[in-house]
């Protein structure tokens, strides 16, 4: 998880997007927040980019083992039939008072908001089908620039 959030706590408004990262080039990558950006910043938000997936971790030249051997090298992912559940996980760790303090500081989220673009567009769109009724770790959805097809569970 990469967090972004209002240094001034008074600027926040209390919105959090978590961004499920996107890993069509093979790499994980924020779509939603490089379009984002500005407005995020200026009007509050806090922002997370989750890595759900395992290409994360795992790409042979791009994945975080890749990246720092020495940091990430003991990091292991079961497979992208769990990615829906380390999405849910994160969206609970922002709330959770265990953690909430880890990713915002003293910042309290009111509206937990989930995004996705293109690729993650497919799979949160299964979230959506399938885990949204039983977990209800979102307040909402942003989902965008798919075709017409969700991702297999």
């Amino acid at each position: 998880m990469l967090v972004r959030r209002p240094v001034d706590e008074r600027r926040f408004n209390g919105m959090v997007v978590v961004e499920w990262l996107n890993v069509t080039a093979n790499l994980e990558g924020a779509a939603d927040y490089s379009q984002m950006a500005e407005e995020l910043i200026r009007e509050g938000y806090a922002w997370i980019g989750v890595g759900a997936q395992a290409v994360g971790v795992h790409a042979p030249a791009t994945g975080l083992k890749a990246w720092d051997p020495v940091r990430y090298g003991p990091l292991g992912h079961p497979g992208d039939r769990f990615s829906y559940d380390i999405f849910s996980r994160a969206a609970r760790a922002v709330r959770a008072p265990a953690t909430r303090t880890l990713l915002m500081g003293e910042l309290t989220p009111l509206v937990v908001i989930a995004a996705g673009r293109s690729q993650s567009a497919f799979r949160l769109v299964t979230y959506i089908n399938a885990l949204h009724p039983r977990d209800r770790a979102f307040d909402a959805y942003f989902v965008h620039s798919r075709g017409a097809n969700a991702a297999g569970l």
